[in-house]
């Protein structure tokens, strides 16, 4: 009579062993961000929906103040919410020095300021600001623009890749009304609460 031994493994071992590691396994697997879209960028709440359609702008005033150049321009914009709510949030508006070549080089903004905007849903506007831009460097005005843009920051719920593991997208999906309130302030304090009117 031969007496064999058979191991005997707990189901909580089973369990243990095969939830383990599917946690690893999903953690190695990204998709979405449910907060940004996958876009790795967050805006305050519906700015996302609001499109700027013209910028117009007239050099009123320059100043000499401290050594800086102090010019205040009227800037019209033209706007457009095609979202369905009202929303309110940060314009980012710079002035541009045309004289250097191409306008989107990092050289030729001389200053940026930040604007709110209030846009009711579904509806187009024409909004006025007077900003004042400090300017160090000689320019001449026919050679400026200004260019503006709705604010955006980087999602800090995918760090801005756009991408959040499959094991803690739902719960990042869950609390995502939370983390779009975070960007909120976010874009808030980047553009520290500025306002020109």
């Amino acid at each position: 009579m031969t007496l064999s031994i058979k191991p005997r493994v707990s189901k909580k071992y089973i369990g243990f062993i095969v939830i383990f590691n599917l946690l690893i396994v999903t953690s190695l697997v990204n998709v979405e961000c449910p907060v940004c879209q996958g876009t790795g960028l967050v805006s305050a709440p519906g700015m996302e929906n609001v499109e700027i359609i013209t910028v117009k702008s007239e050099l009123r005033i320059v100043g000499v103040s401290m050594g800086h150049k102090m010019c205040v321009y009227d800037v019209e914009l033209s706007v457009i919410n095609n979202g369905p709510d009202d929303t309110e949030g940060y314009i980012k508006l710079a002035l541009l020095d045309l004289s250097k070549g191409d306008e989107f080089a990092k050289d030729s903004v001389l200053d940026e300021a930040y604007v709110t905007l209030e846009v009711p849903g579904g509806t187009s506007l024409d909004v006025t600001y007077a900003v004042l831009f400090r300017v160090r460097a000689y320019f001449i005005r026919s050679k400026t623009k200004i260019y503006a843009e709705v604010v955006y920051v980087t999602d800090v719920t995918c760090k801005g890749t756009g991408k959040v593991p499959l094991n803690s997208w739902l719960l990042v999906n869950g609390f995502k009304d939370i983390f779009l309130g975070l960007g909120q302030e976010q874009v808030q304090y980047e553009t520290g609460g500025m306002q020109f009117e």
